[in-house]
């Protein structure tokens, strides 16, 4: 009996261990996305295309890949990342990929241009 317990033991603990590391994981994925999309939505013309995230010793280092019409300002970027720790109350240091858009409507006229 006391073999089975031992066993049981031995694969409990590592099992809970791996379960708490995923819960924890997965409740700053939900607060990262949380806060994305409450920060991200505030900003015109600002699409989030994919993000990734990595735990340092210094807080958070988070990876943007957004779409825009318009190019984002350092005070921009700046301003959210502090928001950003603000809402998940750590140090975030981000780091953003900036995909130009350019839009056309071919169903409107184009601009006539002087020869």
């Amino acid at each position: 009996a006391r073999g089975i317990l031992i066993m049981i033991l031995l694969i409990s603990i590592p099992l809970a261990v791996v379960t708490v590391k995923q819960l924890k994981s997965q409740n700053i994925e939900r607060a990262i996305s949380q806060a994305l999309q409450a920060e991200l939505g505030d900003m015109t013309d600002v699409t989030l295309r994919a993000w990734s995230y990595e735990t340092t010793d210094a807080g958070l280092l988070l990876e943007l890949e957004v779409e825009t019409e318009q190019p984002l300002s350092h005070a921009e970027v700046e301003a959210l990342q502090e928001r950003m720790a603000a809402r998940l109350g750590q140090p975030v240091e981000i780091v953003l990929k900036i995909i130009p858009v350019i839009r056309v409507q071919p169903l409107t006229p184009q601009p006539e241009t002087s020869p």
